[in-house]
């Protein structure tokens, strides 16, 4: 089976859930399909900088602004058809593109010490460059190497 694939229900709920989370820059991810570490956490927001691995999203609420500093576990897969998909890196992302990061949260040692880091396993892009994708297009492009996606219900 296809893990892209949703029930016409399932494609529903999403939708009911992608409309009422619409303004928020944190939110829960929608029930389904994902890789074993993530937790359900949600940001969203319009990317401002990107590095070799790292993506940093910004979302501004009136005057305040919030700011989402992520690294994707893993090279991003494009679906490209049935059977087809292509790769898609960080630096492929345009500045400006509005999306919702999928991640968890993670403690790393760097030089000895703990610092903590968001690990993005997906991404879905509702504006890209000049184009902007209505909700039903917006399917998550899945940037993780865990190929078991146990069903989440958050």
């Amino acid at each position: 089976m296809n893990p892209l694939y949703f029930s016409p229900m399932m494609r529903g709920l999403i939708l009911l859930w992608a409309i009422s989370m619409a303004g928020a820059q944190s939110s829960t991810a929608p029930p389904g399909y994902y890789p074993r570490a993530f937790n359900g956490d949600v940001f969203n927001g319009t990317v401002s900088a990107v590095g070799q691995n790292t993506i940093t999203l910004t979302f501004h609420d009136g005057s305040a602004t919030k700011t989402f500093l992520g690294r994707f576990d893993s090279t991003c897969i494009v679906p490209e058809g049935k059977d087809q998909s292509k790769p898609m890196l960080a630096t492929d992302i345009p500045i400006g593109s509005e999306l919702k990061a999928y991640y968890y949260p993670n403690t790393v040692k760097v030089a000895g010490k703990k610092t903590k880091e968001n690990v993005i396993i997906g991404i879905s892009i509702s504006r890209w460059k000049d184009q902007t994708f209505p909700v039903q297009r917006q399917g998550m492009i899945f940037c993780t190497s865990d190929k078991l996606f146990p069903l989440h219900a958050f």
